[in-house]
């Protein structure tokens, strides 16, 4: 998208040092970053369609911070103009965790063949999970590149998986060459 079908989100302040992200204008938000994602400036935070034309939401300077609102459950969420759409929590993201080993015989996602790893839909968005998300069956997790093929990975329950797990942490970095059988991230209940 251009610069002329971007929207900027409005900001507001919020109870304890929080912020508050509000829609610019009426339509449908679609595509929202999910509760934990770590967000900046200028990160998206999903489409706004208006009139029948999507356009990016980005967030405005001085908003940064992790996204601690739900999405909506509605994959095309009517919105009003002003209403507000995430809420950031701009002290968790200086609370992250600090790296730690892989603990043995944890559950890992491993790499069904060798490529590129995406761990965002495109650049600049909000990836598909972050670190402490929770993955449900049939969730793409990321993408595998090949050949300039982008091949959806969804998180699938069975073979010593559960229904429901979540992504302790990413062993393998966004943008990373991977190999078959690589692990790629670290899960937990």
């Amino acid at each position: 998208m251009n610069d002329a079908e971007e929207l900027v989100l409005l900001l507001r302040d919020a109870e304890g040092g929080r912020v508050e992200l509000r829609s610019p204008a009426v339509g449908w938000w679609t595509d929202p970053p999910p509760c934990g994602a770590h967000l900046e400036p200028g990160d998206s935070a999903g489409s706004l369609v208006v009139l029948g034309r999507a356009r990016a939401l980005r967030l405005p300077a001085g908003a940064s911070g992790v996204v601690v609102s739900e999405a909506p459950q509605l994959r095309r969420a009517p919105v009003e103009y002003g209403e507000r759409l995430l809420l950031l929590d701009p002290d968790a993201a200086q609370a992250a965790p600090a790296e730690k080993p892989a603990s043995s015989g944890a559950r890992t996602l491993r790499a069904a063949q060798s490529g590129r790893l995406w761990r965002h839909p495109e650049p600049g968005a909000a990836p598909f999970v972050v670190e402490g998300g929770e993955l449900e069956d049939g969730r793409t997790y990321a993408l595998l590149e090949v050949m300039k093929t982008f091949q959806p990975l969804k998180y699938r329950a069975g073979a010593g998986l559960p229904p429901r797990a979540r992504l302790l942490r990413w062993l393998a970095d966004d943008g990373a060459e991977v190999e078959e059988g690589q692990p790629l991230a670290e899960l937990g209940e």
